[in-house]
């Protein structure tokens, strides 16, 4: 046999061997979570009915419901949110939709989307989330540069809220608004301001962020040890009397 060939079976061996020692796809652990236990975590504490009483600056009393849609898409968790000003006669004031992600750079993000067409044909829909089986994803509008990102917090909770003045508004005058987000198991900490091109702030809450209580106590999605990334199972919370 020829010297050359003889070196070309020995390469050949060699890759073959290198080759057999490398990672392979069907190594991978099977059935892999879609998304991480933060993310689920932030859709049971942002899913329920909160009330937020009247502020000190005159800001009127509103109740927060949300819900869980789409519930076997894995682009995201989807999260409805209607906030109702409360008073004489109830009204809506804000409809959208959110979408947890696990965020690359770490923590999570918050994606906000605007309802197709008119959002009021969705008034009330918290009660039934499977009315939105009529829309799809794709049909959403992403609020561009509105994004909030989430950190886990020593204390257990979740923190963050948008970032610059890219976050369009035109109420009031404004141009643009930030929003400041905490959530835990039994509030949401929530600050939406509109600023006009001068940077005064033209609407929105004054004293700090409006503080709404979960009104379905007994149903505390969980709790964790701060400090701690476990969840222990405590079962249902019912606050004492």
């Amino acid at each position: 046999m020829h010297p050359g060939t003889h070196f070309i079976i020995f390469l050949l061996t060699l890759f073959t061997g290198l080759g057999s020692c490398a990672p392979k796809i069907v190594d991978a652990p099977e059935n892999l979570p879609p998304f991480s236990e933060l993310a689920s975590r932030c859709q049971k504490w942002m899913t329920g009915s909160f009330l937020h009483e009247r502020s000190s600056d005159n800001q009127p009393a509103r109740l927060l419901h949300q819900c869980a849609i789409w519930t076997s898409d894995t682009s995201g968790l989807w999260i409805y949110s209607e906030t109702i000003q409360t008073g004489r006669q109830e009204k809506t004031v804000d409809q959208v939709v959110y979408r947890i992600k696990d965020d690359i750079a770490g923590g999570l993000l918050l994606e906000l989307h605007a309802l197709p067409g008119d959002p009021g044909r969705f008034s009330g829909a918290w009660r039934d989330p499977d009315a939105f089986n009529q829309l799809a994803p794709f049909e959403l509008t992403l609020l561009g540069s509105c994004d909030l990102h989430l950190k886990r917090m020593p204390d257990g909770s979740l923190e963050g809220g948008t970032s610059g003045t890219d976050c369009a508004s035109t109420r009031s005058g404004a141009t643009h608004q930030t929003e400041e987000l905490t959530l835990g198991p039994m509030e949401i900490k929530r600050w939406r301001r509109g600023f006009d091109a001068s940077g005064a702030q033209v609407w929105g809450s004054k004293d700090g962020p409006l503080v709404f209580a979960r009104s379905n106590a007994a149903a505390r999605p969980e709790s964790i040890k701060p400090g701690s990334d476990h969840v222990p199972d405590i079962g249902p919370y019912t606050p004492k009397q």
